[in-house]
Parts: structure tokens; sequence; C-alpha cells
């Protein structure tokens, strides 16, 4: 970057450093796993371990179950893990039917199917242990305090030689690369993948590597033995529900026609190429949560400028970040419909944001509990920057502290509750196919 630019950058890094809205902080208090989640903190194949820590923003859970462990970031992550845990179960039960083992060893015979000792073993003893490591939604709020749009995307291009492989690599080769791993992560879920995971009622495109690993062994024995099983329930992948037919949508189509799909709306509503590649090559973004987004949006009709979704979506890294993403373009919608009309998007904030018709400016915060810390205040003071003048309304889905709405009745930040996206299930409209 040119001297200008990179003096421009650091300033509003410095300004944003030290936020006005507070000059103390809460410091976020863990708690216990079943006080947050009564009955579902444990089950008959889990246990959700204490103590509950927070990052102010998203709880982190340790679940620990029969078929591994994991640290999960957010309460829509973990009705997510959850589900799955319910999913290996089915595959444990699965793998010792007399079905199963008929339809391997008529693979074998073909020559269809190699050794499958991953689910001969499933029965007799559990997989691996695996931790995960939380990302935390409280850095996405830090990177969107920090600048506007413009001088975040310097930020990130003064840094394009840092990191695994990026030594030296300029903005085309970078975009290649993040294209060629999206395309290796999820391009080539095979339709038999996604016929189980829907008999299983999980997303196909899940970061849980040992279900996947398990799905993908039993979907290759499938397509040598022709065997069919049903399992017991109604399958729906957490968190799809609010738009009516998504599941179906996102199981039976091919992962290259649902990106096709999704960059045809983006496309038609004026979003621009670099900001569009972003998003569609974003591997934090999987092809579920990309259509998911792509359907929100699209109930955003008549809002100005939906394109912005686009861009502050395309810089998310981090799954739990994108599902607080959803969950706030969730609340912005609900808040559409009930409350007061919304006239366009809004740039630059931590949280998904909006001007309603009457002029104030909504943010829609998807946190499990919501402290007052300082990438709460910098991430408000931001958001008072994106609309000047104008009034702020929090739109929020969790738990405030005491101490955060206080902070916020005292510079006048409206706090609106109550929107449950779950309300809306059946108000959505079906996906368009």
């Amino acid at each position: 970057m040119t001297r200008v630019r990179t003096t421009r950058v650091l300033a509003l890094l410095l300004a944003a450093a030290a936020p006005v809205f507070a000059d103390s902080f809460e410091a976020p208090a863990p708690a216990d796993a079943a006080a947050r989640l009564a009955a579902r903190a444990k089950g008959p194949n889990y246990e959700v371990l204490s103590p509950v820590t927070s990052d102010g923003f998203l709880d982190t859970y340790r679940v620990r179950s029969d078929f591994g462990e994991w640290e999960i970031e957010g309460g829509a992550m973990l009705a997510i893990r959850l589900k799955e845990v319910e999913a290996l179960k089915e595959l444990s039960e699965l793998s010792k039917t007399k079905v199963f083992t008929d339809a391997v060893a008529e693979g074998v015979k073909r020559a269809t199917v190699g050794q499958i000792e991953t689910l001969e073993a499933f029965a007799e003893k559990p997989v691996e242990t695996i931790k995960g490591v939380p990302q935390g939604v409280k850095r996405a709020w830090k990177k969107y305090t920090g600048a506007a749009n413009e001088a975040w995307s310097e930020v990130k291009e003064s840094r394009s030689g840092e990191g695994e492989g990026g030594a030296g690599k300029g903005t085309t080769d970078k975009a290649v690369d993040a294209g060629k791993k999206y395309a290796g992560k999820y391009l080539g879920t095979s339709a038999a993948e996604r016929r189980w995971a829907q008999k299983l009622g999980v997303d196909p495109y899940s970061s849980n590597e040992i279900m996947m690993k398990q799905i993908k062994s039993v979907a290759k024995v499938d397509a040598a033995g022709r065997f069919g099983v049903r399992f017991a329930g109604i399958p729906s992948i957490p968190g799809l529900g609010y738009v009516r037919d998504l599941n179906q949508l996102v199981w039976e189509t091919d992962p290259l026609e649902l990106r096709q799909r999704n960059e045809a709306f983006f496309k038609s509503i004026g979003t621009k190429p670099e900001a569009l590649a972003r998003f569609l090559d974003n591997s934090a973004l999987s092809p579920t949560l990309q259509t998911l987004i792509t359907e929100l949006v699209k109930q955003l009709d008549g809002v100005a400028d939906r394109w912005r979704f686009v861009e502050q979506a395309g810089a998310i890294d981090a799954e739990s970040e994108a599902w607080a993403f959803v969950g706030g373009l969730r609340l912005l919608i609900e808040s559409h419909r009930t409350r007061q009309p919304l006239a366009k998007a809004l740039a630059g904030g931590a949280a998904p944001a909006a001007q309603a018709r009457g002029g104030a400016a909504l943010a829609g915060v998807a946190i499990d509990r919501l402290f007052w810390t300082e990438e709460l205040a910098a991430g408000l003071e931001r958001f008072a920057k994106v609309a000047p003048g104008a009034k702020l309304e929090v739109v929020l889905a969790g738990e405030p502290t005491p101490r955060t709405r206080e902070e916020l009745a005292r510079h006048a930040v409206a706090l609106v509750e109550g929107l449950s996206p779950k309300a809306a299930a059946e108000k959505a409209p079906a996906a368009k196919r």
C-alpha cells in the first residue's frame, strides 16, 4: 500500500481501539451446563460438561459423546452437533445389522468397495476423539470495528503474503486457491452421500469429520449393495426450518447446481463480481450455509442494497460466525415483517444491519449471552458511525446481562427482544427451485 493509504488505515484502526461507549467492561462469567441447557445437558449418548464458558457473545460447550468429543461455539452449532450424535448412533446400530454386513460382502465380491474397517469397528468401540478449536464471534466484532469496508479490505490486502501458503501470492492467485479449496471440500459430495444425510436428517456438508467419514463409507456400501434403510423421526437439519423446503433443496440438489443458483440470484441484485467471488469461494460457508443466506436475502425483497449482505458474508471466516450472521439476518427479516419495513441494508457493521423506512438503524444480533465487553462497545460505536444521526436499535436474540442493558440504555440504544425467528417458520415462503 502507499504511505497515504497505510496512514489512513492505521488511523481508522487506532480510532476504534479506544471506544467511547464505556471505560470499564465485564469479564464473561462461566455457567453450569445444566443451568444453561436444562434437560439438553445430558442425553443417552452424550454429556455437555461444565463449565460453559463465554467470549462475551457465544457460549463454548464441551460435549463428550460415545462417538467423539467436541468443543462447540454457540447454541446454533450445539443443536447441530447434538443432532449428529443421534445420527452417529443410528450409523452405529446400522453397522451391526445383517442387511449391512450382507451389502458389504456383496460389494467386496463385486470389487466395488474395499475393506470397510471404520464401520465394522464402529459397533465395537467409539471412533477417535476429536476436539475442535473455537473460532470466536468476538474476533468477528473486532475485525469489523477496526475500519470501514474499504479500509478493512486494504488491511487484508496488506497481509496478502502472511499465513499458510500466502507468501508471495497476489490477489488473483489467492482467489484461484480459494476456489480450488472450496471445490475440493464441497463440490465432490455425491448423491449417495446426500441421500444418507437425508435419511439421518443431517447436513451433507457438515464440518463434523467423524460423522462425514461414516456417511462416506456407508454411501459406498449402499451404492454397491443397494440396501434400503429408514430411520425413525422426521429428517430436518437444525437451523434450516425457517425457510420452507430448504432441507429438501440441500439434500436433493447437486452442490454445483446450488452454487450456480445462488450466484444467479446475487448477480441479479447487483452484487459486485469480486464480492460475489469471495462469498462463493469462502470455505467457511458450506453450500448449505450459502443457500440459506441466499434464501434469507430473498425474503428482504424491496430492501435496497441487499448485495451488502453478500459483501459482509464473504469476510466470514468461521462456521460459528456464519450461524451468528444467519441469526442476525433472521432477526432483521422478522422486524421487517412485524415491526417496521426496512429501506436499505447498511455496510460496515459487525452484525447484519439495515435502516428502516422510519429512519432507525437496526442491527440483528444473535448470540447466547451478551456481556458488556470492549468488542461490543467498539462495535456499537462503529454502528453509530455507519448510520450517523439515526436512532440505533439492537434486535437481539439471546440473554443480555444487567450491565449490558444499563449501558445500552445510557447510550440511547434501544433493545428489541422477543422476535423469535422460529415463530416465522410457517410464514416463510417456499424456496424456489
